[in-house]
C-alpha cells in the first residue's frame, strides 16, 4: 500500500509529498503557507465591508467590530481602523473633505446606509442633535442638580432674594445661581 500522496503547492506550484494522509495540505512549506494565508486575508475593502452589513427595511446595520455603538473596519495597515459609516460614505459617494463629519440622519450609530448619512461640520451635528432633542442638557444630564422648574423659580425670585440666599435654598454654588440669572446656564429656558 502506498502511504504517500503527492500534492501541488497552491502558491509556487511545486510538487511535494503530503505529510499527513488525513488532511489536504495546500502548501509545500512555511513560506508558501504564509503567502497563501496573506492572500486569503487581503480582500477588497468593499467586499469585506458588505460581509458585515445586515440590510433591514430602513437601516443597514453594522454587525462587525463596534466601539460605543459605531462600527469600525480595518482599512489597511497604514490607516488602521476607520468608522464604518465613514467608509460607507466613501464607497457610495466620494472622499470626505477635510474637517467634515459623516452624520447620521437616522440617529442609529450602527447604521451604514448611505441614504441615512450626510456630510456636516461639528456645529451641524450638534444642531441636528439639539433639534431632535437628543442632547443631554438640563435635567437629562446625569450631573444635573436642579430641575427646569427650580431654574424658573430661581429666575422669578432673583431680584427679591440674593444669589447667596438662592444658593443656600437650592444647594448649589453662588456661581451657579449667577450663571442661571444671567442666562449663561439653562439659557433655553424662558
Amino acid at each position: 500500500m502506498n502511504d504517500k500522496r503527492i500534492g501541488s503547492c497552491v502558491t509556487c506550484n511545486s510538487q511535494f509529498i503530503q505529510p499527513n494522509l488525513y488532511f489536504d495540505v495546500k502548501c509545500c512549506g512555511k513560506l508558501c503557507r504564509g503567502r497563501y494565508l496573506a492572500k486569503l486575508r487581503i480582500r477588497p475593502l468593499k467586499e469585506r465591508f458588505f460581509r458585515h452589513v445586515d440590510k433591514t427595511l430602513s437601516c443597514w446595520l453594522w454587525t462587525g467590530y463596534k466601539i460605543n455603538g459605531y462600527g469600525k473596519i480595518l482599512v489597511g495597515t497604514r490607516y488602521g481602523h476607520q468608522f464604518a459609516h465613514r467608509v460607507s460614505w466613501e464607497i457610495h459617494h466620494s472622499k470626505i473633505p477635510d474637517g467634515m463629519l459623516v452624520c447620521h440622519a437616522c440617529d442609529t450609530p450602527a447604521c451604514v446606509n448611505p441614504d441615512h448619512l450626510f456630510l456636516g461640520t461639528q456645529k451641524d451635528n450638534l444642531k441636528d442633535m439639539s433639534v431632535k432633542g437628543r442632547s443631554l442638557r438640563g435635567e437629562k444630564s446625569k450631573l444635573a442638580i436642579l430641575t427646569e422648574e427650580e431654574v424658573r423659580e430661581i429666575r422669578k425670585n432673583w431680584p427679591a432674594k440674593t444669589q447667596i440666599e438662592l444658593s443656600r435654598l437650592y444647594g448649589v454654588s453662588k456661581g451657579c445661581i449667577h450663571r442661571i440669572v444671567r442666562n449663561l446656564n439653562w439659557a433655553w429656558l424662558k
